[in-house]
C-alpha cells in the first residue's frame, strides 16, 4: 500500500489516454486503492452535457463519451490546517512506436527509473502524494 513505485507502475500500466475507456478503468482503479487505503471515497460522474453547455464552459482537448471526478479523503482529528494534493491521470497518445524503446504502458523500472507514457505527467506525483497519505494514515 506504502510503495510508490508499485502504484506508479499499476497505473502506467492502464494506457488512460484523454478520452479512451482506460480513463475511466484508471479512476475506477484509484478509488479501489484509496478505499483500501482507508480514505473516504467519493466518484461520481460528470454531466457534460450540462458542463459544456455552460457559457463559461472554457472547451475540451479531446472528445470524452464518459468522465468521472474522484476524491479520496483522509480526516483530521482537529482544527489544524488542511492539505489537497490535486492530479489529473489522463495522458497523451504514445505517438510514433518507433520512439519508445520498450512499452509506453509497460511501466518497466531500470535502475532508479521508471519508463512509461505518464510516470512523470503525472503519474509519479499521484503515486507519491497517495502512498504518503497512507503513510499518514499508517
Amino acid at each position: 500500500m506504502n510503495d510508490p513505485t508499485a502504484l506508479l507502475a499499476d497505473l502506467v500500466r492502464i494506457p488512460s489516454v484523454g478520452g479512451s475507456p482506460a480513463e475511466v478503468r484508471i479512476q475506477e482503479h484509484l478509488a479501489g486503492w484509496m478505499r483500501d487505503a482507508g480514505l473516504e471515497v467519493d466518484h461520481w460522474p460528470i454531466d457534460l452535457g450540462a458542463l459544456t453547455a455552460r457559457p463559461d464552459f472554457p472547451g475540451v482537448e479531446v472528445a470524452r463519451a464518459e468522465a468521472w471526478g474522484l476524491v479520496g479523503r483522509l480526516p483530521g482529528t482537529g482544527g489544524g490546517a488542511s492539505l489537497m494534493f490535486n492530479a489529473h491521470v489522463d495522458v497523451v497518445p504514445p505517438g510514433e512506436p518507433f520512439a519508445w524503446t520498450g512499452d509506453p504502458f509497460g511501466g518497466r523500472v531500470v535502475g532508479d527509473r521508471m519508463y512509461g507514457r505518464g510516470a512523470c505527467d503525472m503519474g509519479g506525483g499521484l503515486a507519491a502524494a497517495l502512498t504518503a497519505v497512507a503513510g499518514l494514515r499508517d
